[in-house]
């Protein structure tokens, strides 16, 4: 998991190493410390980069490179494009900026404290320009509606940068609050006093916000247009560089084709509204209760049960308003809903639990459509294992508070590695039972899901094939609570961006417990760990914890034989049938439901496979 939160203890300490070093640097003053931020920057350590901008503020406070270090320090923080954490009902991703997010000593300067100081001590400074946008910007990533009237100023101030930008963020918002009338008098004012700013995204967005209003022909008039441009700007592009060659190959220059798909599939979405194919979509985003404004929701059309996911530079179809609500029109189909964070929104959320109502919707149905709801609400609350329980192979007892409307819960146990660069990859836990109950004691043997493999371009990942829990670096308990549907209410985990600290549900496993053909394993020695497994098993043919890993390795495999990494069915160690007797004889020594599943998984893949 990427780590977007660096504790401020850490930024304080270095604060406090810099402020110790002025002795030694008396000499060189601002211009040193300015050029040491510099530096760390383009080495990509931003928490490093942000303290010496702070040093060189706080220090200097009347040095000329203080507006260059106010300038470049709010960029280095929480932006409305430097974090994404997007939601799906059936995906979650998370994207944020190399170099970390610091986040701000207590009294230090935030990121608008900065662009408005620009703005008022240092008002014919070159950052004086671009501050507008960006404080506008900052405004908008907060959820404040005043970002609004600051995005019109930017657009009618000549001096200001990003200008069109702010018009395209207006159009937005006035699309997502079908104020499509403020709409195309942003977009008119685009080309009468902004001509030459990407004319012809401009006329695209005039397209869509025609469509919505209900101008269909006046849409495809503009995408028509849009086609005519196109076309002018690729023989402007073919005759500017007309003659250049890439490895002696003469380069090839065409955005016509972008243009054509995307006009395509306006088009068909407009024939789809002018025959009454289209459903209208409404829903709402809550935390704990309360509305949250601001935040990007995204309608990926299903095909053939294809799906596919914006970028983390897409903004939403709609944004919510002041009462957390959003609404839309949409040409028949099958749609999947998601939502998109910024930084400033996921720390609001982190910690609750995100219930995805409706998430999927076929519009094709009826127009009487349920509300799509993302709800942020308060996790299940575990009260045993407590904080700084460490896992030494015992069974323990997990215990949690009982969540209101629950009609039972579902407990897993799953594991957690982490590798030398401080990510970590979660295995998958099959489900203890449901009971209704709020405790259970869990002693079982292993911990993954007997027949779910994960791979990379290494081979199988060692943390599917070795399955004891204590060979795990943590290990992750996950308690949902459920209705009497079987929905689930709230879990424990609750949503953790990163950080230093464990995820919710996590406990440590002490070092030292992982056996010898683990350490193996986890080196990718997959050879010298199977040889010395099956060397265990000729000792000792009752070691259960050794032939469930065998099992485990021969279900897969372990790496390619050949040049090809992903090649699957040439792995080594691959051999379902062994695998099929080591499960056999752990059953006859001891029978469980867990490998009595593990014998029906490998004889349903060798029934499914078999030649």
């Amino acid at each position: 998991m990427m780590k977007i939160r660096i504790k401020n203890k850490h930024l304080i300490l270095f604060i406090l190493l810099v402020a110790v070093s002025f002795g030694a640097v008396s000499l060189f003053g601002g211009d040193y410390l300015f050029y040491r931020a510099q530096k760390a920057e383009q080495a990509g350590d931003n928490v490093k980069a942000l303290a010496y901008y702070d040093a060189l503020i706080q220090r200097y406070p009347g040095h000329s490179r203080v507006p260059d270090a106010l300038y470049w320090s709010a960029e280095l923080l929480p932006s409305f494009d430097s974090f994404i954490a997007t939601f799906y009902p059936q995906r979650s991703s998370m994207t944020r900026r190399d170099g970390g997010i610091p986040e701000l000593a207590e009294g230090s300067l935030t990121r608008i404290e900065r662009y408005l100081r620009i703005q008022e001590e240092f008002p014919r400074h070159w950052a004086a320009a671009h501050v507008p946008y960006r404080l506008a910007d900052a405004y908008h990533s907060l959820g404040d509606p005043g970002s609004e009237e600051l995005y019109l100023k930017v657009l009618e101030n000549e001096r200001a940068t990003g200008r069109l930008d702010a018009a395209l963020r207006l159009v937005q918002i006035y699309e997502g609050q079908g104020r499509f009338d403020e709409a195309l008098a942003v977009l008119e004012y685009c080309q009468i006093h902004l001509p030459d700013h990407s004319p012809i995204e401009v006329k695209m967005k005039l397209g869509d916000v025609l469509g919505f209003k209900g101008d269909r022909q006046g849409a495809r008039e503009a995408y028509a247009e849009v086609l005519v441009m196109a076309e002018e700007q690729e023989r402007e592009l073919r005759s500017r560089r007309q003659g250049e060659t890439q490895f002696g190959v003469p380069v090839e220059i065409s955005v016509l084709p972008h243009y054509q798909s995307q006009i395509e599939d306006k088009l068909v979405s407009l024939d789809m509204y002018e025959a009454g194919e289209f459903a209208f979509v409404e829903g709402r985003v809550t935390l704990r209760g309360q509305p949250l404004a601001g935040i990007h929701v995204y309608a990926n059309p299903i095909f053939n049960n294809q799906r596919s996911y914006y970028g983390r530079s897409e903004p939403g179809l709609w944004v919510t308003g002041q009462d957390g609500s959003f609404t839309g029109v949409l040409p028949a189909g099958t749609y999947e809903f998601g939502i998109g964070l910024n930084y400033h929104q996921a720390k609001l959320v982190e910690g609750a639990h995100l219930q995805i109502i409706h998430g999927e919707l076929d519009l094709t149905e009826t127009k009487e459509l349920p509300l799509v709801e993302f709800r942020f609400v308060e996790p299940v609350k575990l009260t045993a294992p407590q904080a700084g329980f460490v896992y030494r192979g015992e069974p323990f007892t997990v215990t949690w508070e009982p969540y209101p409307g629950a009609h039972e819960y579902s407990v897993s146990v799953s594991g957690v590695t982490i590798d030398s660069q401080g990510g970590t990859s979660y295995v998958s836990a099959p489900d203890l039972g449901k009971i209704e109950q709020t405790s259970m004691v869990y002693e079982r043997r292993t911990v993954n899901q007997f027949g779910v493999v994960g791979y990379d371009s290494v081979g199988v990942h060692p943390a599917y094939l070795v399955g004891r829990p204590e060979g795990y670096d943590r290990l992750k308990i996950s308690v949902r609570a459920l209705d009497e549907k079987g929905n689930t209410l709230a879990s424990n985990g609750g949503l953790h961006f990163g950080g230093e600290s464990p995820a919710p549900g996590e406990i440590a496993v002490q070092e030292g417990l992982r056996n010898r053909a683990e350490e193996l394993l986890f080196d990718r020695k997959y050879d010298e760990a199977v040889t010395l497994l099956e060397k265990r098993i000729a000792e000792d043919p009752a070691d259960v914890d050794t032939l469930w890993t065998l099992a485990r390795i021969y279900f897969s495999g372990t790496h390619a034989k050949g040049e090809d990494p992903w090649d699957i069915k040439s792995f080594n160690h691959l051999d379902p049938e062994k695998s099929l007797a080591l499960l056999e004889r752990i059953q006859r020594i001891e029978s469980t439901p867990e490998v009595e599943e593990a014998i029906e998984t490998v004889r349903n893949n060798l029934v499914r496979f078999r030649p």
